[in-house]
């Protein structure tokens, strides 16, 4: 038997370290030994739950002569409690057993954060003494029902679950999750409703090996996927009693009843192919299907799980235009975002730790779940600025694992700490969460879940799509009030024709159709709900995505019904956020095609923020070992797999958006392509010709000498201003160095040749700057952002960073 250990300080949450309970005696146990216990009257729970420090820390308030129990509201486990009066808990009545169990769940429970009432811990001293002296875990159902209130149940409940055994649990119809794995939520796992013994034994016998590595929300998954299974299995002739006669068939059967049952959602259908697929693959693994005799066509394929919607990128970063924006660092709503961030948990300390978190996600690098889990101490600055960060990697296993950060990371990370020690001054700083969960947490010694964060970002997102959608309508509308847009349905629209009460609107094409793109995916998105009514047009356009949907009193409980967001909502964007927002040409979210190019908010997850910065040191050049470091990644198989080759995805955005841009000298636009790296005319200013002659020749063919600007072949596109103005300084230092020369016969023959190519390059120059003078504002920055990217691809080429294999160009839409 085991029980659980920790080393914190008071206070702090216990950890779930197992050790002997033979190690424990009674003198170890200073409550039960303070009450005259001995090692017989010691329960197994009071052996199994308390650890040292919150025994001393309920010992530490007690008084054993006069019985009485201090409880502050004061005390840094209770901070944020108001309450003045009842602030004792007498016991002096009860049996020594009796008041360990008061005062043990008591301290259990101001452990993990609750913030409770001193009359709490009174009402299980009176129930205690109602039911004529019994202990807590002698109340049966009947008698636990006439108790008042909720905590004598819930404290009962811990202590049936810590006088429970787990090895014996593992043989009952429901198990409970808390007694085979402490320190989980107390969820039961039926797999009583598993009909086929091999079939239960496979996944009882898989969750035995797997259940401390295993996700809570796994575990459970598991369990209603294989039920989900066995049901399917019963409706065979043999009712699934003989596993050798399954094969592929079958389980191409179990899919497809799954996709005939209306009851299954899209959501539900994938989640249930992932679990089966899971269970399988693992038993496979750790030999649990042999005794059995399972065929290995059994088993879960990519065709079965549903078709699902493909993100426009092949990547799983985000896109350059959307990481701007969702850090508040473009040029139309900026910040902004950032403040709409902060409304979106409910309360300002609250919107800080979510903006705290969206940094050190963009930051860090680490998936959601680590970064969640870090402790304020665990990141250090050294003299120079730079940090480290000490994390866990749950992936892996890994703990203690040190990673470096940047300087201004760092120095974000140390602005933070002093806001969060004002909220929790008398937290040791040990125990402080980095991120504190929103929640029953007054000592703010419990971490953020992951979930939680990923709520929050999709809340958010939403209302970002939203107000953006929003703002279009509203200058398309010649500004109708907000609160009046924010009322529409779904069937408003009828075309290009709004319908907004008794007016008709006619929308102008592009925000018809950014309407319509609108509304394909918000109805896409509810139409997954098992709430969604049958005429989807009866939806409102613009759905409150923090109000569930609720049931409509005219029409019984279902179906229910769709709330529309508030104008409300969009007031931390600011005064004169409307303008602004309308600004985005893409109508939505920026995303693709540097931002012209709309981006579901379904495909924005926290996760990407890991996927992005590890894709952003790949686009530097990082070396790719340095990279599988970074990103503590066991294989750097996986490494190149994940980020390196999407690379030509982001720069063939940026070469088909130069293509367009492509200048003769003339300065009309050119046919051919974007060249990157022509490895005969590598030497050459801008690194690019065409001239067969050249390419067949090399440079040596070549007739104009660095004047390409007088061919014929020759075009360039606004990544090559650079070049430009670096061959015209070059000339012009030339030429004044010539001046100073003593004179030559040849002098004048290379002032005349050195003073032409300046002034060719001139005139090229001024086509390119006069072509980007003439873009509106939004394109010029798209074309000067896709020009860096090239450009940096180029200067790669140069200077051997990228061995590109003979490739001459990258072939690109634009091309004849």
């Amino acid at each position: 038997m085991t029980t659980l250990a920790s080393s914190s300080t008071s206070g702090s949450r216990p950890s779930l370290r197992p050790v002997p309970t033979s190690t424990l005696p009674v003198q170890a146990l200073p409550l039960a030994a303070a009450l005259g216990l001995n090692g017989d009257d010691v329960p197994l729970w009071a052996r199994r739950l308390l650890t040292l420090p919150l025994q001393q820390w309920a010992l530490d308030r007690w008084d054993p002569g006069s019985g009485v129990f201090e409880y502050e509201p004061g005390d840094h486990l209770n901070m944020g409690s108001t309450y003045s009066k009842g602030r004792t808990v007498r016991t002096r009545d009860l049996a020594p057993g009796m008041a360990l169990e008061v005062l043990a769940s008591l301290a259990a429970d101001a452990a993990g954060g609750t913030k409770m009432r001193p009359s709490s811990a009174r009402s299980v001293v009176r129930a205690i003494q109602d039911q004529a002296g019994c202990f807590l875990l002698e109340l049966d159902d009947t008698r636990i029902a006439h108790v008042v209130g909720i905590v004598v149940r819930r404290w009962r409940a811990r202590l049936t679950i810590m006088n429970a055994d787990p090895e014996s649990e593992w043989d009952r119809d429901e198990i409970r999750l808390a007694v085979v794995k402490p320190g989980a939520p107390n969820l039961v796992l039926r797999v009583g409703d598993i009909t086929q013994p091999w079939l239960r034994d496979l996944l009882v016998n898989l969750l035995r090996v797997r259940i401390h590595h295993l996700a809570v929300r796994s575990a459970a998954s598991w369990v209603l996927s294989v039920g989900r299974l066995s049901r399917f299995l019963a409706t065979r002739t043999d009712a699934g009693s003989a596993p050798r006669l399954l094969s592929t068939a079958a389980m191409d059967r179990f899919v497809a009843a799954l996709r005939a049952d209306r009851d299954v959602t899209s959501v539900m259908h994938e989640g249930t192919v992932a679990g089966v697929g899971a269970v399988l693959s693992q038993a496979r693994a750790l030999g649990l299907v042999d005794r059995h005799g399972l065929p290995a066509g059994f088993t879960v394929h990519h065709g079965h799980y549903p078709d699902k919607k493909q993100m426009v990128r092949e990547d799983r970063a985000f896109p350059d235009a959307t990481f701007r924006f969702l850090l508040g660092a473009d040029d139309l709503l900026g910040p902004r975002v950032l403040e709409l961030a902060r409304s979106i948990p409910g309360g300002t300390f609250r919107g800080e730790v979510f903006v705290t978190a969206l940094h050190l996600a963009a930051s860090f690098g680490r998936r959601p779940e680590e970064l969640c889990s870090l402790l304020a101490h665990r990141v250090r600055v050294a003299d120079a600025g730079a940090g480290e960060l000490l994390y866990t990697n749950f992936k892996s296993g890994r703990d203690q694992v040190w990673l470096p950060v940047d300087a201004r990371t760092a120095a974000f990370v140390q602005d933070w700490i002093p806001r969060l020690r004002g909220r929790y001054p008398d937290t040791p700083f040990a125990a402080l969460a980095l991120l504190p969960a929103p929640h029953a947490n007054p000592a703010g010694v419990r971490p953020m879940r992951s979930v939680i964060l990923a709520a929050w970002f999709r809340l958010w997102v939403t209302l970002l799509e939203q107000a953006i959608v929003l703002a279009h309508l509203h200058q398309a509308t010649a500004g109708l009030p907000l609160e009046a847009l924010c009322e529409l349905p779904c069937r408003a629209l009828a075309g290009q024709t709004l319908h907004v009460a008794d007016e008709e609107h006619v929308l102008p094409a592009p925000t018809a159709q950014i309407l319509i793109d609108y509304l394909a995916d918000a109805t896409a998105r509810a139409a997954g709900s098992k709430y969604a009514p049958a005429d989807l047009s009866d939806l409102p356009m613009f759905p409150d995505p923090f109000t569930p949907p609720r049931p409509n009193p005219l029409r019984g409980r279902r179906p229910m019904e769709f709330v529309s967001v508030s104008a409300a909502r969009f007031k931390p964007l600011g005064e004169g956020w409307l303008p602004l927002a309308a600004g985005y040409p893409s109508g939505g979210i920026p995303g693709v095609n540097l931002g012209a190019t709309r981006i579901n908010p379904d495909q924005l997850q926290v996760r990407l923020f890991r996927h992005t910065y590890l894709q952003h040191l790949v686009n530097l050049g990082t070396d790719i070992f340095l990279v599988q470091e970074l990103a503590d990644h066991g294989n750097v198989q996986t490494t190149i797999n994940s980020y390196v080759r999407v690379q030509d995805e982001k720069l063939r955005e940026a070469v088909d958006l130069l293509a367009t841009h492509r200048l003769n000298t003339y300065g009309r636009p050119a046919t051919n392509g974007v060249a990157l790296a022509s490895a005969p005319a590598r030497d050459m200013t801008t690194n690019d010709c065409t001239n067969p002659q050249v390419l067949a020749l090399g440079r040596e063919g070549c007739q104009y000498d660095r004047m390409c600007f007088g061919c014929d072949h020759f075009a360039a596109d606004p990544s090559y201003i650079p070049d430009i103005k670096t061959e015209i300084h070059t000339c012009t230092m030339t030429l004044a160095r010539l001046e100073i020369e003593e004179e030559t016969a040849l002098k004048p023959h290379h002032v005349a040749v050195l003073a032409a190519r300046r002034d060719g390059w001139r005139r090229m120059l001024s086509v390119l700057t006069g072509h980007l003078d003439a873009l509106d504002p939004a394109e010029r920055e798209r074309v000067e952002t896709a020009a860096d990217i090239v450009r940096d691809f180029r200067s790669r080429i140069r200077s051997g960073g990228l061995n590109l294999a003979g490739t001459t160009t990258l072939p690109t839409t634009a091309r004849p």
